[in-house]
């Protein structure tokens, strides 16, 4: 039998817990923040502890080439009460931005572009 790679939560994990989920094979960014600042040692278990302290971290994406990290909570609670502080302090390693996560924006300038764009008519 082969395994299915879409699945769902349906029960909320213990809040110490990362569970990612994914419907029709995609994550769901409901409340998904944006982390700046990541530096060697802020790594998904360190950060899962830090983020945990505002409630049950959905998923946790940490981009080490790009210095920053995605992190989503199951509620609007936990949510808000992270973007709420904007710096977050790891222990041992270091101070965090947070932000909004921004939908990824597919016709940035100078990338991609369509000739109509560049040919001004």
């Amino acid at each position: 039998m082969a395994s299915s790679k879409n699945y769902r939560t349906t029960n909320v994990p213990s809040s110490n817990q990362v569970v990612e989920t994914k419907r029709g094979g995609r994550l769901n960014k409901e409340f998904s923040l944006y982390i700046k600042g990541i530096v060697s040692g802020m790594d998904k278990n360190v950060l899962n502890n830090v983020f945990t302290t505002f409630g049950a971290v959905k998923s946790l994406d940490v981009v080490p080439s790009k210095s920053c990290a995605f992190v989503e909570f199951f509620t609007k609670e936990a949510y808000e009460q992270a973007l709420m502080q904007k710096m977050i302090s790891v222990p041992d390693l270091g101070t965090v931005t947070i932000e909004e996560r921004r939908p990824k924006d597919r016709n940035r300038k100078g990338k991609g572009r369509n000739i109509s764009d560049v040919i001004s008519t």
